[in-house]
């Protein structure tokens, strides 16, 4: 496939939506203005395997950090709320002007 049949132009969505709405359902299209790139069109299939993957990839981030965080834990590696609010005053007291 050749990638310039993945750009439009605002003229041809508005001339055309019909024919652009099919053609989204195969792949994104690149929808440009006097020449400039202005958004990206779609199907909600796509976008919703975007979602999906982006989740999961959010998902396992969040699980390996939690992990991390309870073998820190195990290991002794964690300060008291109190230390923590004390580091977090003395980082505010420096950034703070006089």
């Amino acid at each position: 496939m050749n990638t310039t049949e993945w750009v439009i132009t605002a003229t041809d969505l508005q001339t055309d939506l019909a024919a652009v709405l099919q053609k989204a359902q195969q792949h994104p299209l690149l929808i440009l203005d006097e020449g400039k790139p202005q958004a990206y069109l779609v199907s909600v299939d796509t976008f919703d395997r975007w979602v999906e993957t982006l989740t999961q990839a959010e998902d396992a981030e969040l699980v390996a950090n939690i992990t991390l965080g309870e073998e820190q834990f195990r290991h002794g590696e964690f300060m008291t709320l109190t230390d923590a609010q004390a580091l977090l005053e003395t980082r505010w007291q420096r950034l703070s002007p006089p």
